[in-house]
């Protein structure tokens, strides 16, 4: 029979040398939260042994009665664990170089049957003293101790399955929480490497297209040829104001959906705008469309990028930005690209871009909408280039008009007077808007207006046949308006059109309350965005998705150039002068941390 007491003092002596490893083991920043716990554990075992021991000889003979042998086998098993533990910890008696060693080597599992070692120990040698077994073993019946032992066994099993669970919910606590550290990193690691997200801008541009409107689009043969083919290339041109932007946000949700069936295929879109061409460098735009194709994929390439150029501060070449599209292009069977208002990219940027877009591969199908006016062909590699005209369809135009007029309480009302206006206002505008999508827009809020029938019905047979006769007359609609409103409107249009990037509302609103001779901007000078956008009578829109404004079509910008000589000549001296005002006077407010207009 084994010493008892030889074996609870060897065990002792185990856990003092595993317990001075334990400070070393919480100091080393490597070491996991289970190696800790099981150090710890152990440590909490050292009262309970010596009171054990104690228990021991105290007995009549010094040796083990029937009771204490069932416990013979728990300890010899404990002492083996300990054995190996101390093995893996110590070497030569210190923990310096060989512990950082077999530390790393020891496997979790390893760790994770040790800690469920413990645990069973320790809680058959807790309900075993708490019953005070010892002392009373002799005087009780064999059905006694029967039962006693049965006790502590399901008491150990209860403690064991407590431990499982707990040590489930730990791990899967700490697996959510390294989850959302690793994407966090992801995140961060992306937004450095691509700054724009084009998944925004498809979203707010889908989401104002009318339902039902474009399927002539997507049912065209070009576009049907386009699809199917390989290393295909499909320019869609059309006059302003046409619907080109919608119609490709139209497609870009077409072949996304699309992908849900096939997993191979990759989809990427890029809208393009005048006013974002510094943001919108060829090295950029190209990184977008990667991030479009990763994903939920590993961005391994862009982390060692990310290594690479974080501490000096760079950037990565666009070399090295194509090399790695190209690559994650290659693990796809097809790619469809799509460009949005290429003319109104620089031609020399323009130039690099589509250089670079013709040589991603030959499973790469691209799709650009422009104005007719721009040459493709010295370009892009690729030939030949389909070319699809793109003009709006009478029933396009007419399924728009019908859902602006719901829109419009006073439009609607109108009509239900009149049921045969209806009629009048769709012929009409249908047949003055020339396949425009804009001018269709510009005309309904003209419409919207109006008091009476009778006026709308005069609107109607007096709407303008080009788009510079539909701006002037919402010109004329903004200046016969009361003098705040028509002033504000100005004030409005010249920040906007002056402007070297879009803006955010807060800040178009902050340059409106700007005073003269005030020392701080007051929070009650700042207008309602609502009233801001009514008083442009249409021209001024609002991107919910990325809180951006923006004139109601590039055009626009246009007009707004042609006649600022006299719609608003001082427009410039104004904006130079609430600058100032704002830098100078405001700067100790904390409100020029937000001033980033111009």
């Amino acid at each position: 029979m084994t010493d008892l007491v030889g074996l609870v003092a060897s065990i002792l002596q185990l856990v003092d040398t595993v317990k001075n490893a334990r400070d070393y083991v919480h100091a080393f920043r490597d070491a996991q939260s289970q190696r800790k716990l099981l150090l710890a554990e152990i440590g909490s075992l050292q009262p309970l042994l010596k009171q054990l021991d104690n228990r021991i000889q105290r007995s009549q003979t010094g040796g083990a009665n029937s009771v204490i042998q069932n416990f013979e086998e728990p300890l010899i098993r404990f002492r083996g664990m300990m054995e190996r533990l101390a093995e893996k910890l110590q070497h030569d008696g210190s923990f310096e170089l060989v512990g950082r060693l077999t530390w790393s080597l020891w496997k979790k599992e390893d760790v994770e049957e040790e800690l469920n070692i413990v645990e069973r120990f320790k809680s058959s040698l807790t309900v075993g003293l708490g019953l005070d077994i010892w002392d009373f073993a002799n005087d009780t019946t064999q059905q006694y101790h029967n039962h006693t032992l049965a006790t502590i066994k399901d008491a150990t099993e209860e403690q064991r399955i407590d431990h499982h669970y707990i040590f489930r919910s730990v791990r899967d606590i700490a697996q959510r929480q390294q989850q959302y550290f690793g994407t966090a990193a992801r995140d961060t690691i992306i937004e450095w490497y691509s700054p724009l997200n084009f998944f925004l801008r498809q979203a707010d541009i889908f989401g104002i297209h009318q339902p039902g409107t474009g399927r002539w689009f997507l049912e065209a043969n070009s576009s049907k040829e386009w699809k199917s083919g390989v290393r295909k290339v499909l320019w869609c041109r059309g006059m302003p104001g046409a619907g080109k932007t919608v119609l490709m946000s139209i497609a870009v949700d077409h072949l996304r959906a699309e992908q849900k069936y096939c997993d191979n295929i990759g989809v990427a879109a890029i809208y393009l705008n005048h006013k974002e061409t510094d943001a919108h460098t060829p090295s950029n735009l190209l990184a977008s469309l990667w991030r479009q194709l990763v994903v939920g994929q590993p961005i391994a390439s862009v982390e060692s990028l990310y290594q690479k150029h974080r501490e000096p501060g760079t950037k990565p070449s666009l070399n090295e930005v194509h090399a790695i599209l190209s690559a994650t292009i290659s693990e796809y069977l097809k790619v469809f690209i799509l460009v949005d208002a290429l003319d109104e990219y620089p031609e020399r940027e323009r130039g690099v871009f589509l250089s670079h877009l013709s040589q991603l591969g030959t499973n790469v199908n691209l799709l650009f909408t422009s104005r007719p006016h721009i040459i493709l062909n010295n370009s892009i590699h690729v030939a030949p280039i389909a070319i699809l005209e793109i003009r709006a369809t009478a029933e396009d135009i007419r399924c728009h008009i019908d859902a602006q007029i719901l829109k419009s309480s006073r439009l609607s009302d109108n009509i239900q007077d009149c049921p045969d206006l209806l009629e009048e206002i769709e012929k009409r505008i249908v047949r003055r808007s020339d396949g425009m999508f804009l001018m269709a827009k510009l005309h309904i809020d003209s419409l919207a207006e109006k008091h009476t029938v009778k006026a709308v019905q005069s609107t109607l047979e007096n709407l303008p046949n080009n788009l510079e006769g539909t701006y002037d007359g919402v010109m004329e609609r903004i200046n016969s308006q009361t003098e705040d409103d028509r002033n504000l409107a100005l004030r409005t249009l010249s920040w906007i059109s002056h402007a070297k990037r879009i803006l955010r509302p807060s800040e178009l609103r902050a340059a409106l309350a700007v005073e003269p001779g005030t020392k701080e901007l007051d929070p009650n000078n700042l207008v309602q965005l609502s009233i801001i956008l009514s008083v442009c009578a249409g021209l001024l829109v609002v991107d919910a998705r990325d809180n951006r404004l923006r004139l109601v079509h590039f055009t626009a910008q246009d007009y707004l150039e042609r006649i600022q000589a006299t719609a608003f000549p001082y427009a410039s001296t104004q904006i130079t002068m609430t600058c100032i005002q704002y830098l100078t006077t405001y700067s100790d407010t904390g409100h020029r941390r937000q001033w980033k207009i111009l």
